[in-house]
């Protein structure tokens, strides 16, 4: 699977470049119209969460201690949903709407 920060170039900060991975993980979530698309596009977002939970979760990460926990409550909830959503068909409007409010935040 593709690493969704591959698309930012060298000349964008780290908050454009996760901007830019939510947005393309968004792009493929709002796209999904088959099953093998919409398995892929949850992948996709669960990576993207996975690879933040991991920086979250870093000695080297500097957020604010109370933005960094509730950004990895969100992470957490974010991987969960898309697992459920690959095994009970759950709507997807949820993660696109976090998604975009991770955008919102991040811009």
């Amino acid at each position: 699977m593709a690493n969704p920060y591959a698309t930012a170039t060298a000349a964008t900060s780290p908050r454009e470049e996760q901007a830019i991975a939510f947005r393309l993980v968004n792009r493929k979530l709002t796209q999904a119209d088959t099953p093998p698309t919409r398995n892929a596009a949850l992948g996709l977002n669960h990576e993207l969460w996975s690879i933040l939970f991991r920086d979250l979760g870093s000695s080297e990460n500097r957020l604010p201690p109370v933005l960094r926990q509730d950004c990895i409550r969100l992470a957490r909830w974010s991987m969960a949903y898309s697992t459920q959503a690959v095994l009970q068909d759950l709507p997807l409007a949820p993660l696109v709407a976090i998604n975009e409010d991770m955008v919102e935040g991040l811009s």
